[in-house]
């Protein structure tokens, strides 16, 4: 083959001014994927797959829970702070966009005919302005992710106009909202939501209660990981609890009513709501959870057959204890050190909230629970403390 030739055949050489990927082009073109891959996954979890985004709610649904039983309200927006009063949600907000609160969605069925519903909810706060500053805030009952109102109330204060006297919390409604169904099938409401939308001002909630036929069954917008403080709560989930009052058998359960003995009840009967019912005299309900009411170290745990039965102490601060009676278990050891809202036992007819003597019956399952400024189970009346001007939070008196 001829020199020629072979210069032919040879394969011909790229031009020098061709295209050329150097490495650090495709180390950029690879982020410039993954960037816009996390954009679009992005604006897909914000978009129908978890319902309205309303301003202040997290890309999470840590504040719904379809369908599911009201238990408690939880916060979206706002910082948790301790105040004299207690834990609350504190607002500072102004034009450029609302602090919301959510409740969890729930699904209201009215029936036909004589079927009804009557709903509404409350917040408990305190205004942090001075003078001259307003603030203004609207509650809502919504269906359907927000596009149905059921209800709503605006409120705009100026110069602590929401008060009732100075330094104090206000509680605040919505008038109760019946609603009926007259057709021949039943009316449903879902997601129906309860919310709080704060657009101007600072103010420190405390809680947010909804009702139901007149019972509460929220009470709290503190979720349950809230950091611990000194304020009480009550020892039982006040969503399915509330107290013994007068007319129930074996007497009442409210603070200083007269007992058998004659001397006057140094706590409240708590009882659990489930199944509650009245046979032959007799009280009968559902045995539930006992929470320690604030954190502290369990000093004494002890039966009492002829009085509260199985019960156990804890000191809070050298002059402030918590005694817990009447339980059916208990789940803590003495010198345990407890948690507010820790479990520590749950509720029973010990002692004597049970037939133990003739002319005795069952109270139903309960903890009494009582508040006192020294350390032993046998303390008198005046050295007690009334739980209800401890305990801030709601719950039903059941008359007392």
């Amino acid at each position: 083959m001829s020199k020629k030739t072979q210069q032919k055949s040879r394969t011909p050489k790229k031009p020098k001014n061709g295209l050329r990927i150097k490495p650090w082009m495709a180390v950029l073109l690879v982020l410039l994927v993954v960037v816009v891959g996390i954009v679009v996954v992005r604006l897909s979890r914000a978009g129908g797959t978890t319902g309205v985004m309303y301003a202040g709610m997290p890309s999470t649904q840590v504040c719904t829970n379809n369908f599911g039983q009201v238990k408690s309200l939880y916060v979206c927006g706002g910082s948790l702070v301790d105040t004299a009063d207690g834990q609350a949600w504190r607002t500072s907000v102004n034009e450029i966009g609302p602090v919301q609160w959510f409740g969890p969605y729930e699904k209201l069925t009215v029936w036909p005919t004589n079927d009804s519903k009557k709903i509404s909810m409350c917040v408990t706060f305190r205004d942090n302005l001075p003078f001259g500053i307003k603030a203004e805030f609207t509650m809502d009952i919504t269906s359907d992710n927000g596009v149905n109102v059921i209800a709503s109330k605006n409120f705009v204060g100026q110069n602590g106009s929401f008060k009732t006297s100075p330094n104090s919390l206000t509680i605040t409604c919505l008038p109760e909202v019946t609603l009926q169904n007259a057709q021949g099938f039943p009316r449903v409401l879902n997601n129906v939501e309860y919310r709080i939308r704060v657009t101007k001002g600072s103010m420190d909630i405390y809680q947010v209660a909804r009702t139901l036929n007149g019972t509460v069954s929220s009470d709290t917008i503190l979720p349950a990981s809230r950091p611990d403080n000194t304020s009480m709560i009550w020892p039982v989930n006040t969503a399915i609890a509330k107290m013994r009052g007068p007319g129930s058998p074996g007497g009442s359960g409210c603070y200083g009513a007269t007992r058998n003995s004659g001397n006057p009840h140094k706590g409240v009967d708590l009882i659990g709501t489930g199944n509650l019912r009245v046979v032959n005299g007799n009280l009968y309900n559902d045995i539930i959870d006992v929470y320690a009411a604030r954190s502290g170290k369990v000093i004494s745990v002890a039966n009492d057959p002829s009085g509260f039965g199985p019960y156990l102490i804890i000191e809070h601060e050298p002059n402030l204890f918590t005694l817990y009676g009447h339980l059916s278990s208990i789940v803590v050891s003495q010198g345990q050190q407890v948690s507010r809202g820790q479990v520590i036992g749950r509720t029973g007819e010990g002692g004597n909230a049970g037939p133990i003597l003739p002319g005795y019956v069952h109270t139903g399952n309960q903890v009494h629970f009582q508040v006192q400024k020294s350390p032993g189970a046998g303390q008198p009346f005046s050295n007690t403390i009334n739980p209800l001007d401890i305990v801030k939070q709601p719950i039903d008196k059941g008359g007392c």
